[in-house]
């Protein structure tokens, strides 16, 4: 008889996508979507508990970056401009996912369409604008070895690509945000705000929130793979929070005097 109840506490309603959805929302809930069933609301709440852990995980790590290399004059070079840019570019995608978690745990929207718009907007902008200051990374990596002695950016050209990134970002925001070229549309259990762009017979349910996933776990790890093994930032880290217990070793002093006499000789050899 205990088996035959638990059986039953874990069966649901079989209802189609979008049952709980408002009359006045349904016509912007694409055809190809009412066609599936809705998902099980356990797989609701699955969602809204990860997106709980990367949304810790990227608040966090992204703000301290954030922190340290805005306030760390040290740090504060051409190139790790586009790593701050970065880390606030992921930390507006998360800032958005506490929408998205209460979404999930109520299995369907609850903000109306202006929620859902301005939650697909700050998406579409940390989404884009952070693909393009990775493709501005890799730009300065090229430079940096391909042109070792004069391909270096400097300030206000490392700034002028952070200010491009954020400008090619926003035709593909701002004109689905105000209906110009095409719209937000919801995906998959309604509690996810975008546009897409693929074909359409590939995208079931399930298949459109590994990019989702994908997104939010890259917005968890970029602060690592930037940041964290900066050397210099792992030592500005060290000096304000000591009790992470990071031991960086000071990077040895040269000396000015025996550099400049080195220099001195190696041009009287040259002459």
């Amino acid at each position: 008889m205990e088996n035959i109840t638990t059986f039953d506490y874990y069966k649901y309603e079989h209802r189609e996508l979008g049952w709980n959805t408002p009359a006045d929302y349904m016509d912007y809930v694409h055809p190809h979507w009412r066609q599936f069933e809705a998902p099980n609301p356990y797989l609701h709440y699955m969602l809204g508990v990860f997106y709980t852990g990367f949304m810790f995980a990227s608040l966090i790590g992204n703000g301290v970056v954030i922190w340290v290399f805005a306030s760390a004059k040290s740090l504060q070079t051409p190139s790790n401009l586009f790593v701050i840019n970065l880390a606030i570019l992921d930390f507006i995608m998360m800032v958005k996912t506490p929408v998205f978690i209460i979404n999930s745990f109520n299995e369907g929207p609850i903000w109306g369409k202006l929620g859902c718009d301005i939650f697909a907007l700050l998406g579409s902008y940390a989404g884009i604008g952070g693909a393009a200051t990775n493709a501005a990374i890799a730009f300065d990596r090229y430079r940096t070895i391909a042109r070792p002695f004069d391909g270096k950016l400097n300030r206000t050209q490392a700034l002028g690509l952070c200010v491009l990134c954020w400008l090619y970002a926003t035709p593909f925001s701002l004109m689905p945000f105000f209906n110009i070229w095409g719209r937000f549309v919801p995906v998959f259990i309604f509690s996810l705000f975008t546009f897409l762009l693929i074909y359409r017979a590939l995208i079931t349910p399930f298949v459109s929130m590994l990019p989702a996933l994908t997104c939010k776990a890259v917005a968890c790890i970029d602060p690592w793979i930037y940041a964290i093994n900066h050397p210099r930032y792992r030592l500005e880290l060290q000096k304000r929070m000591p009790w992470f217990c990071i031991h960086e070793p000071e990077p040895p002093k040269t000396d000015s005097s025996s550099v400049s006499s080195e220099k001195t000789v190696a041009t009287n050899e040259t002459s």
